[in-house]
């Protein structure tokens, strides 16, 4: 399965990159730091995972999900640091991990995210 990575800061894009190549079943698929390039990284063929930070899906969350969704319908990882948890699964993500969450709950979602792929 191809990932997408999306936030504002490279470090943390890079964090993720590196801990998500442990999974030999997980395929970089590209990184942005902007919605319109997250959604077009989105579209390739094999992305299902996309890992996006709240920031970046700008005041009409719900639409942002939705066209990220439009093709291939992947998995959306809403990543955030001080949210309710309900905020982004209201807005139509699949997932969301707090920036301040330990490496085994992202972990944790990955096995989730595969299982669920594999059925």
């Amino acid at each position: 399965m191809h990932f997408v990575i999306a936030d504002r800061q490279h470090s943390t894009r890079s964090a993720l990159k590196l801990f998500l190549g442990q999974y030999p079943s997980l395929e970089f698929a590209g990184e942005s730091g902007d919605l319109e390039t997250t959604i077009k990284l989105s579209a390739q063929p094999g992305v299902g995972l996309v890992l996006i930070e709240w920031e970046i899906l700008g005041p009409n969350q719900k639409d942002s999900i939705a066209k990220i969704k439009v093709t291939g319908n992947p998995a959306v990882l809403v990543l955030g640091c001080c949210l309710q948890r309900s905020l982004p699964i209201d807005a139509g993500a699949d997932f969301y991990i707090s920036k301040t969450d330990k490496p085994d709950r992202l972990a944790s979602i990955i096995h989730q995210i595969q299982s669920q792929a594999r059925q």
